[in-house]
């Protein structure tokens, strides 16, 4: 099927400049290839000579008819900063720990995204993008560094306000009957062998099978029935004695949270997916306070998009919610959320917290020189939203505390009363130079507020 080509539209160059400027730690990890973009004519070319191609770890992705998989590092940078969020990055759950896409389903979902969408001509994938552990083969010393610079700029990845597209993909594909039965047992504790692990999971249901990985610390479990997988993977909490995580092998938990869906466990969601989602509209929602930003934005094709198998891409709504209480919000959602992982929560928790805190800091400088250049040529801004709070209490002075009183005689002229105590008492009035008043101390015990009412 072929799609028409959008029309692109070029945004202010100023605009262009200060939102480019806030991915500056993006583009360096870009730039010295810990994250490496994949190129989209390559994947093309890829499921044109191969339809059940299987989507592999970073290391291992081969070039195809001369197309090389990854745009270089100054290819990548580059392509960023052009401005039209050329640079695609994908947001899905993972079914299987260790391969993204054991069906094939999601390649054929993205695939189809980037048809229907040919000015992403590069997009981010964490599988084939960022170096990968494996049994046979985990990540080198420098591998693992640069991994975790990788992990270090995702606020930024998805953020990004003019340099990426977000292609969320929420659904799972159905269960493979070869997945029946199993569990995955994740950051199996050093002293747990394969004896151990039977003997803490023969209470849920008979064991077929139990194989412990060698490098991994990960074991996979064979029960005679799913039942019986299902009932450990709810046990969870009564097996960290044995492994960091546990849970089915096909990992059938939702992207954001579930509730009554038929034959399948209620849940809080997926914590990297909550966070992928909610960062993805985390700038444009600041940034769209402001007319002349949020004109120049609109110019551009869709922040985020949804990508649904047999649908047609849809744009992703981020206007809702109230920038007053976001933070919090999207904190407790992660908080609630599941991670594989362990450790990862806190780590999430501390990337969506650090990101924002860093473009609170250029937006507070931004902001303003935006709505200054607006003004001079435009409608004045609409008001930034409110914070809904108790009124102030009146000033009260701690006793002892100097305050100067501008008042005014009968002539008009300005004289000057000196408050001394907590009463308001006065101990000099002065007009202009004819009284000098003697320096006895400096206090700066006041207290202007009283305490914060509930709710504050």
């Amino acid at each position: 099927m072929r799609h028409p080509k959008r029309k692109l539209v070029g945004i202010d160059p100023e605009v262009k400049r200060e939102l480019s400027a806030l991915d500056n730690d993006l583009a360096e990890v870009l730039g010295r290839g810990d994250i490496a973009l994949v190129s989209a004519k390559w994947l093309k070319a890829q499921l044109a000579r191969q339809p059940d191609y299987r989507i592999v770890r970073r290391q291992d992705l081969k070039p195809v008819g001369g197309i090389k998989p990854h745009l270089t590092p100054k290819e990548a940078k580059r392509l960023l900063l052009e401005g039209r969020r050329a640079v695609g990055a994908f947001s899905l759950g993972w079914p299987t720990q260790g391969n993204p896409d054991p069906t094939g389903h999601r390649i054929q979902a993205f695939w189809h995204a980037l048809l229907e969408r040919p000015d992403i001509e590069a997009f981010f994938w964490d599988y084939p993008s960022l170096y990968q552990n494996s049994d046979h083969s985990p990540r080198t010393d420098e591998q693992e560094r640069a991994f975790k610079r990788g992990l270090g700029v995702m606020g930024s990845l998805y953020a990004s306000a003019i340099g990426t597209t977000v292609l969320q993909l929420k659904e799972l594909p159905p269960r493979p009957r070869e997945y029946d039965g199993k569990l995955c047992l994740f950051d199996v504790a050093p002293s747990v062998d394969e004896a151990a692990i039977k003997a803490a999971l023969v209470p849920y249901g008979e064991i077929v099978s139990c194989t412990l990985g060698k490098s991994a610390r990960r074991a996979i479990v064979c029960f005679a029935t799913h039942a019986a997988a299902q009932a450990a993977k709810r046990a969870a909490a009564q097996l960290e004695h044995i492994a960091g995580g546990v849970d089915t092998l096909f990992n059938e938990r939702s992207y954001d949270g579930r509730l009554g869906e038929a034959g399948l466990d209620d849940d809080e969601g997926r914590g990297w997916c909550i966070f992928e989602s909610a960062v993805s509209g985390e700038l444009i929602l600041r940034l769209s306070v402001v007319p002349r930003l949020k004109a120049e934005l609109d110019k551009l094709p869709p922040k985020m998009l949804q990508v649904r198998s047999g649908h047609s891409l849809e744009p992703v709504d981020l206007s809702a919610g109230r920038l007053e209480t976001r933070v919090a919000e999207v904190v407790a959602r992660i908080e609630g959320a599941t991670f594989t992982g362990k450790g990862d929560k806190a780590m999430v928790i501390n990337l969506y917290k650090t990101f924002v805190d860093r473009i609170a800091g250029a937006l507070a400088r931004l902001l303003p020189k935006m709505r200054a250049s607006h003004g001079a040529t435009a409608a004045p801004p609409e008001p930034l939203p409110q914070v809904d709070a108790p009124a102030a209490a009146p000033l009260r002075l701690a006793e002892g505390q100097p305050l100067l009183l501008l008042s005014r005689d009968a002539g008009g002229r300005p004289r000057f009363g000196v408050v001394v105590d907590a009463t308001g008492g006065r101990v000099a009035v002065a007009g202009g130079d004819d009284v000098e008043l003697a320096y006895d101390r400096c206090s700066q015990a006041v207290l202007p507020w009283r305490p914060p009412a509930a709710g504050w």
